[in-house]
């Protein structure tokens, strides 16, 4: 006969494997950009911000909705150029005085140009 530990176990495992074939199943895809002057010359070493747009229909203020996803940070290299990975969805994009909002999906030219003061 099985013990109640025994079945703890499985229970947790099954949970485990089931939590993980969830996330793992989220498509992934790639948003890249280049942060220019007004000139058109490429401006490295900006920090870049990526956050996904709230959803929630309750929430208060989509800064601070604890449903959804924080924001991704990154730096232009010295092309001026990033990339960071996301899931699907709609993102504001920010560098130093802009802010710009991209739909980001599978197969699309998922690429933006900033330019900043």
């Amino acid at each position: 006969m099985a013990t109640p530990r025994f079945f703890v176990l499985t229970i947790v495992l099954i949970s485990t494997f089931a939590f993980t074939s969830v996330a793992q199943g989220q498509t992934h895809v790639r948003l890249s950009g280049v942060v220019v002057d007004p000139s058109g010359a490429a401006v490295s070493g900006v920090n870049v911000g990526v956050k996904l747009r709230c959803k929630c229909s309750d929430c208060p203020d989509p800064n601070t909705c604890e449903c959804c996803p924080g924001q991704i940070s990154t730096t232009t290299d010295e092309e001026g150029r990033f990339s960071v990975s996301v899931v699907p969805g709609t993102y504001t994009v920010s560098a130093r005085n802009k802010e710009i909002t991209v739909n980001v999906s599978p197969g699309a030219n998922n690429s933006v140009r900033i330019t900043v003061e």
